[in-house]
């Protein structure tokens, strides 16, 4: 039972010394980091330019859109701008940010590099239809043109 404990408490210690930095950002360069993104949905067929604020965005940043790289103007180390096309499809895109960066392991449970976190935006259709109750059996198909 004695010797069940010390190889216990030689696990804990063990992983403790292995994590000691866990707090301590280690990647050089810092990670990016997707912290909002504006507009966060358009409507579809009408081109538009997406501006990304976040952090840690080096001078050959790219954004990603549904994992595709996009025209990309960096602004500065928190900002970046990219014109997203009108032939994009409707319902909801993935974003995120292309730090250039490889991605790499630098410690068992540490890793850096790589895209950044995701940030949904939505692309919606530019005709709705609804259809509205009339009378008991009836319904009038209603078109509505949506603007946003």
């Amino acid at each position: 039972m004695h010797a069940l404990h010390h190889l216990t408490l030689v696990m804990v210690l063990t992983l403790m010394l292995a994590c000691c930095a866990c707090g301590t950002p280690r990647c050089n360069p810092p990670d990016s980091t997707l912290v909002s993104i504006s507009p966060t949905s358009a409507t579809v067929g009408i081109g538009f330019i997406l501006t990304a604020t976040g952090t840690n965005f080096g001078s050959s940043a790219v954004l990603l859109w549904d994992g595709v790289s996009q025209p990309t103007t960096v602004v500065n180390s928190t900002t970046l701008t990219a014109t997203i096309s009108a032939s994009t499809s409707t319902g909801s895109h993935n974003v995120q940010v292309d730090s250039g960066q490889p991605f790499r392991q630098i410690s068992p449970f540490e890793f850096c590099g790589g895209p950044s976190n995701i940030l949904k935006f939505t692309v919606t259709p530019l005709l709705k239809s609804k259809s509205a109750p009339v009378g008991r059996h009836q319904s009038v198909r209603l078109l509505c043109w949506q603007f946003q």
